[in-house]
C-alpha cells in the first residue's frame, strides 16, 4: 500500500493564503455509507479500514469499518473530538465547525459548534436513516419520510413543508434544505441567493424523475434517473452550466461553493465552476471513481481500486491523515513547487 503526498503551493489575490495540492493514495476495502453506495456489514470487513468520509470547514471524518468515527483538522470548536462512546456509526455528516454522525440504530450524535443550536439534537427526532449538514444548520431524515431541521434559521432553512411525509433523501447548502419525494420530485425551502426570508428557493419546473440530490452553498443538483444532471440555485461561478457532454451517463453529482462534480458511470469525473482554492483542478489520477466527498475547500474521492486522494486547502491540517488509518502505509513526498 501507498500513502503518496504532493505538495504544490500558490497565492491567492484576496486572502494571502496558500493552497496545499495533497495527493493521498490509502489502500480502502469497503463502500461508501452514502445515499448511492452501499454500506457493507463491519463484520465481514477483515481489516479495520476506512468506508466513509465527510468533508467539513476545514475538518475531515470518517468511518472505520468497526463503526467508529474518526476526526483531523480544525478543532476551534470541538468538531474533531468525536465522542468516546460513539460507535456503530453508519453515517457521517460535518458542517462548518460541527459533526454529524447516524448510528446503527437510528440515533443522530453531533458536537463541535452550537453557537446556532446545530448540535442540540431534538428529542423527538425518533429513527434516522440519513443525515446532512452545512455551516450552522443540521439535518435529518426519519424512517417515516420526515424531515427534520435544526440550527441556523435565518433564511427560514427549519421552516419544513407541513405536507411532507415522503421524502426519500435531504441535502443541506448554506441557507437552504432541499429533499427528494417518493415519487421523484424535489421540494425546496431557504434561500440559495441571500440570507434572506423574502427570497425562496425554487425548483426547476417540471423537474422530476429525480435519482439523487446534492446542495451546494447557493446553488443545488438533481440526478435524474436517466442519467441527467439539473442545476440551479445562483449562477456566479458558472456552477449551474452543466455541460453539454455529459451526455446522461452520469452516475453520482456533488456540489460546494465554487463548483459542481459528476462522476460518470465510467468512473471521470467532471467538474465545472471557478474555484480559487483548487477543488475545480482534480488531480489526473481520478479514475474510475467510486466515492467523492467535496467541501467548500477541499476534498476526497476513492478509486475503485481502494486509492484514496485529498486535494485542496490544508491550512487546518484537513487532509492530513491521522495515524490511525495511515500507520501501515509508506509514506512519499513527490514533490514540492512554488
Amino acid at each position: 500500500m501507498k500513502y503518496m503526498i504532493a505538495t504544490q503551493f500558490s497565492r491567492t489575490t484576496w486572502l494571502w493564503l496558500f493552497i496545499s495540492m495533497i495527493t493521498v493514495v490509502v489502500s480502502i476495502a469497503a463502500s461508501s455509507a452514502r445515499a448511492q453506495d452501499t454500506l457493507p456489514d463491519p463484520a465481514t470487513t477483515a481489516e479495520r479500514v476506512v468506508i466513509d468520509i465527510a468533508v467539513g470547514g476545514f475538518h475531515s471524518l470518517a468511518i472505520m469499518s468497526d463503526g467508529h468515527v474518526v476526526a483531523w483538522g480544525d478543532n476551534r470548536s470541538g468538531q474533531t473530538d468525536v465522542p468516546e462512546d460513539l460507535g456503530n456509526a453508519v453515517a457521517i455528516a460535518a458542517g462548518e465547525q460541527h459533526s454529524l454522525a447516524l448510528t446503527q440504530n437510528g440515533q443522530v450524535v453531533a458536537w463541535g459548534d452550537n453557537r446556532s443550536g446545530q448540535t442540540d439534537v431534538p428529542e423527538d427526532l425518533g429513527n434516522a436513516v440519513a443525515i446532512d449538514a452545512d455551516a450552522w444548520t443540521s439535518v435529518a431524515l426519519t424512517e417515516d419520510g420526515r424531515v427534520v431541521v435544526w440550527g441556523n434559521d435565518r433564511a427560514g432553512q427549519t421552516d419544513v413543508p407541513d405536507d411532507l411525509d415522503d421524502a426519500v433523501a435531504v441535502a443541506t447548502g448554506g441557507f437552504h434544505v432541499i429533499a427528494l419525494r417518493e415519487n421523484g420530485e424535489v421540494v425546496g425551502w431557504g434561500n440559495t441567493q441571500t440570507a434572506d426570508r423574502r427570497a425562496r428557493v425554487t425548483v426547476p419546473e417540471g423537474l422530476n424523475d429525480v435519482h439523487s440530490i446534492v446542495a451546494g452553498q447557493w446553488h443545488n443538483l438533481a440526478l435524474q434517473r436517466d442519467g441527467e444532471v439539473v442545476a440551479w440555485g445562483s449562477p456566479r461561478y458558472g456552477r449551474t452550466v452543466v455541460p453539454d457532454d455529459l451526455h446522461h451517463n452520469v452516475a453520482r453529482i456533488e456540489a460546494n461553493l465554487f463548483v459542481s462534480v459528476a462522476r460518470l458511470a465510467s468512473g471521470e469525473v467532471v467538474v465545472w465552476g471557478n474555484d480559487r482554492y483548487g477543488l475545480d483542478l482534480i488531480p489526473e489520477a481520478l479514475q474510475n471513481v467510486r466515492i467523492l466527498a467535496l467541501g467548500d475547500w477541499h476534498g476526497f474521492a476513492v478509486l475503485n481500486n481502494g486509492d484514496m486522494y485529498a486535494w485542496g486547502l490544508n491550512d487546518a491540517g484537513q487532509l492530513d491523515v491521522p495515524e490511525l488509518i495511515a500507520q501501515q502505509v509508506h509514506l512519499m513526498r513527490e514533490s514540492d513547487n512554488d
